[in-house]
């Protein structure tokens, strides 16, 4: 999976949304192989970012990313404490 051969624009000239999560679906499939080679080897590890607004989406992307993912290994970090409203 390269992710810089993904676009990052608003539509990524999809045509439908069943189009999209398709093609969604297929390249979220790439991630198992991919952590059962980074998970073998140890060492190495791949850092996620989100970045946004509060009410942006994060906790969505999230979900949705890790949802295809071994929770075993994966780690959720948050960077900043929540404030106290959250």
């Amino acid at each position: 999976l390269r992710l810089d051969r993904i676009a990052t624009d608003a539509d990524n000239g999809f045509a439908t949304e069943e189009e999209a999560q398709k093609i969604l679906q297929e390249q979220a499939a790439q991630f198992i192989p991919s952590q059962n080679r980074l998970m073998a080897h140890g060492t190495y590890g791949l850092l996620i970012l989100f970045q946004g607004m509060d009410a942006s989406g994060k906790d969505e992307y999230v979900t949705y990313v890790l949802s295809h993912l071994d929770p075993r290994g994966c780690e959720f970090k948050r960077f900043k404490s929540l404030p106290p409203k959250e």
